[in-house]
């Protein structure tokens, strides 16, 4: 019976979070913030691009790591977790959808899940290899990058 309600309770919990649930960055994790430009996207196709390829990410042989689909809000933003391929670290990813005139701007947020102060770029690459898969973005920007890459198609192919 316990163990009922704290599933019930669980489940709960899930279907009521929301993207103001996504974890503040902090000095005690790594994380990263980027904004890019879909130019004559609508935030539709944007999302739609976005959330196929967190479902089908296939990145071999130009990048590791798995994404799992948290929970999203159509046209609004997605909210991914993403395992490292060899520690197995988890790291929250956020993407949020903004219409300006006939562009989509995205902005994502990654952060690690686990204490870490270096992480090798990963919180860049999370997002990062979501856009480099789907193409076509512009007006690249970040923020709040502990660590950038120099090359970030290279860097990233690791990650």
């Amino acid at each position: 019976m316990l163990k009922n309600i704290l599933l019930l309770a669980s489940l709960v919990g899930q279907a009521f979070s929301a993207k103001t649930d996504f974890p503040e960055f902090d000095i005690f994790h790594a994380n990263c913030a980027m904004e890019v430009t879909y130019p004559s996207q609508t935030c539709q196709q944007a999302f739609t691009a976005v959330e196929k390829t967190i479902r089908e990410f296939n990145p071999e042989p130009d990048a590791n790591g798995i994404y799992a689909l948290k929970e999203s809000a159509d046209t609004d933003y997605i909210w991914t977790t993403r395992t490292t391929p060899v520690k197995k670290y988890i790291d929250d990813i956020i993407f949020e959808f903004k219409q300006q005139g006939a562009n989509c701007i995205v902005s994502s947020k990654s952060r690690s899940q686990t204490f870490s102060i270096y992480d090798y770029e990963t919180n860049y690459c999370n997002i990062y290899n979501v856009h480099r898969y789907i193409g076509g973005f512009t007006n690249l920007k970040t923020s709040q990058c502990r660590y950038e890459p120099s090359d970030p198609v290279e860097r990233c192919k690791i990650y």
